[in-house]
């Protein structure tokens, strides 16, 4: 019987943590990291693309290009950029051609907007709450792990709509237990279910909004579609 290999020792002090991979098409790891939300920790560009594939889109490069073929540019709008990784990541998969009229654009509560940190190239980085901070007009907004951190994520969801520009879209993930991760807190959203049933009723201006369960069951996944 073949000897069953072991995990690193890391992974094996914290035994409820998800280990995932992610595989090129030449079947080499590409990343090897723990989870327990079904998104990546970290917000790179593969947690993009499941966000989106997930919520029953087209891969965010698509969404960036058909953006892009209607307007000749585009601004795309992270919530929750952290250092803006993501973002950057995102950029690489882009034609260089494109780049100058495409802008991206992250917020975060850190205060990710020091230049110390080294932001990365072509990423604007912006330190605030994003239930005070005034959200640019955007073609696309998205978000992972961030609205699960706020008190108000109806406001949140309404503040996104207001920012998309015409024909715009934000995809907006939410985690029952974003917030226990701060100090062991309590998560802030007690009830899931009934905050679905509460995003699914809120009206917005010129523009619709879907609210959809994810693979697990403490996600869900807000698609909004400007008009």
């Amino acid at each position: 019987m073949k000897k069953q290999r072991k995990l690193p020792r890391s992974l094996r002090k914290q035994p409820n943590k998800v280990r995932i991979k992610r595989r090129n098409r030449t079947g080499k790891a590409l990343r090897s990291i723990r989870s327990d939300s079904g998104f990546y920790r970290e917000r790179g560009y593969f947690a993009v693309m499941s966000l989106f594939l997930e919520a029953g889109l087209r891969s965010p490069t698509d969404v960036i290009e058909k953006v892009f073929q209607r307007k000749g540019s585009c601004r795309i709008l992270e919530l929750g950029s952290g250092q803006g990784f993501a973002l950057s990541e995102l950029r690489g998969k882009l034609p260089q051609d494109w780049l100058p009229k495409i802008v991206f654009e992250g917020i975060d509560i850190l205060p990710v907007s020091d230049k110390r940190l080294n932001p990365p190239k072509g990423v604007l980085l912006h330190s605030g709450n994003i239930l005070a901070r005034p959200f640019p007009k955007s073609d696309i907004i998205f978000s992972i792990w961030a609205l699960g951190y706020v008190g108000n994520i109806g406001f949140a969801v309404r503040k996104a709509a207001d920012a998309l520009n015409s024909g715009g879209t934000a995809v907006l993930h939410i985690n029952q237990h974003s917030s226990t991760h701060l100090n062991d807190a309590k998560p802030l959203v007690q009830d899931l279910k009934k905050l679905a049933s509460n995003l699914s009723r809120i009206k917005l201006k010129d523009a619709g909004i879907q609210v959809n369960k994810a693979l697990r069951s403490d996600n869900l996944i807000v698609v909004i579609r400007k008009e």
